[in-house]
């Protein structure tokens, strides 16, 4: 939507084919009868300045939201309850979350010097480990990228998930002191939100769009022996066959491997091995009944605590508006391994069932709720996390080999975020353009 959104001001002709029945993705935001609003999946978004610059172009500067001011706090389980995570390098220091010994890892850190070689294949773990140790790989890093990502650090690779990481090491040997000269020459960005909650952009984008197929399932793309592509494609039950100079894949990793398995089958194969996680999304409604602050954007559950839920986002803390003033609201994620998938796609199946009343019952003793939640609801989402590990590598390293004229704009590829999304369409539509120019 973003890409066809440049495009539609560049005056470039295009037609998006959405496979649904609507447009706007995992992003949807919920209202109650009752007054309770919230997303369906993503809840913020982490917006630069030329996110502001497309809000603007849309409209909808007046109707961002900031989330309150304690939203700057985050939480970590950590040894039977939730602490307050250090933000900054000095309350690292000076606060009770981490050991002394880690404390000294972290000054120690500040003298590494740059290393002579850098392991491309690293992995987020074994990088946090070398520079900061393990009690801060578990619990900062760990829950921080499970909130992403959807997976442990281990799992994850330096390359894909934070590709400046090792140029900021070459060149500084702290990643301390990187990120400190960073912070005196980047724009922060602003986590944000509309009154009426994220779909409000996707809206908006969607009224801008005058070129759109909704129900039009691809099913293959060739090229044309005059080099433009064929694009097939199912509406209604009815074959359609389109011709285009560009092809863009803005579809998940498994879609986008069985329509270029005819064009590189070695590159579909390896798409198809880059393991997949889905995530439950569990909305609750509590009473004020519990005597704890909730006074922090939300909470995170390191691996290493072995809970059954990756962690909950106070909704009610951050945006105070969406919920009646008696009530808390949490969304709490899960994450679902590949092999289980296909248990949460049934509403009765006993594993999903299992998986809620678990996820309440660690919801009630972590904040001491006395009573059940007055209310609940559930989001699944199926194989929607694809790992940022080795096997997505192998697929980044092919990605060069497609044809000219097909390209990849989504969450897998070149970063995961909806910010990210904004930022790659300009790019995009910013070369599609150029490739219109006649050749002086």
């Amino acid at each position: 939507m973003a890409l066809a959104y440049q495009l539609e001001k560049k005056g470039l002709p295009y037609l998006l084919l959405e496979a649904t029945g609507k447009l706007g993705g995992l992003i949807s935001t919920h209202k109650t009868i009752d007054g309770f609003q919230f997303e369906g999946a993503p809840n913020t978004l982490l917006a630069d300045a030329e996110a502001f610059e497309l809000i603007a172009e849309l409209g909808l500067s007046e109707a961002v939201v900031y989330p309150s001011a304690v939203s700057e706090n985050r939480y970590v389980f950590k040894n039977g309850r939730l602490r307050q995570l250090p933000d900054k390098p000095l309350r690292l220091l000076t606060s009770r979350f981490f050991s002394w010994a880690t404390k000294l890892k972290v000054i120690k850190e500040l003298q590494l010097v740059p290393p002579k070689e850098t392991n491309t294949n690293e992995t987020l773990a074994d990088f946090g480990q070398r520079h900061f140790g393990t009690e801060i790989v578990d619990y900062a890093l760990a829950p921080f990228v499970l909130g992403i990502y959807g997976y442990q650090p281990y799992q994850l690779s330096v390359r894909l998930t934070f590709p400046h990481l090792h140029d900021m090491e070459a060149k500084y040997g702290s990643v301390i002191k990187a990120f400190k000269a960073a912070a005196s020459t980047t724009a922060r960005k602003k986590s944000i939100n509309f009154k009426d909650g994220l779909q409000t952009l996707t809206d908006a984008l969607a009224k801008k769009l005058n070129s759109v197929l909704l129900n039009a399932q691809v099913t293959q793309v060739n090229q044309h022996q005059n080099g433009s592509w064929v694009i097939r494609y199912q509406q209604h039950g009815v074959q359609q066959v389109v011709e285009a100079d560009d092809v863009v894949f803005a579809c998940s990793l498994k879609a986008t491997a069985s329509i270029v398995n005819d064009i590189n089958p070695e590159l579909a194969k390896e798409m198809r091995a880059v393991p997949h996680k889905s995530m439950v999304g569990i909305h609750t409604v509590w009473k004020k009944d519990s005597h704890y602050h909730f006074d922090g954007f939300g909470a995170l559950n390191p691996p290493v605590e072995r809970k059954i839920t990756g962690g909950s986002i106070w909704v009610s803390s951050i945006f105070p508006d969406r919920v009646p003033d008696n009530c808390r609201m949490l969304t709490t994620f899960a994450f679902i391994s590949e092999s289980d998938a296909g248990k949460i796609k049934d509403s009765k199946s006993p594993f999903l069932n299992n998986l809620i009343s678990g996820a309440i019952q660690e919801l009630r003793e972590i904040y001491n709720f006395e009573s059940t939640p007055i209310w609940h609801t559930i989001i699944p989402w199926f194989e929607v996390l694809p790992q940022y590990g080795t096997a997505l590598a192998k697929v980044w390293d092919k990605v060069g080999e497609l044809p000219d004229g097909l390209h990849i704009q989504a969450n897998w590829y070149n970063g995961i975020s909806l910010n990210d999304s904004l930022k790659k369409a300009v790019l995009l539509a910013n070369t599609l353009e150029k490739q219109q120019e006649p050749v002086s």
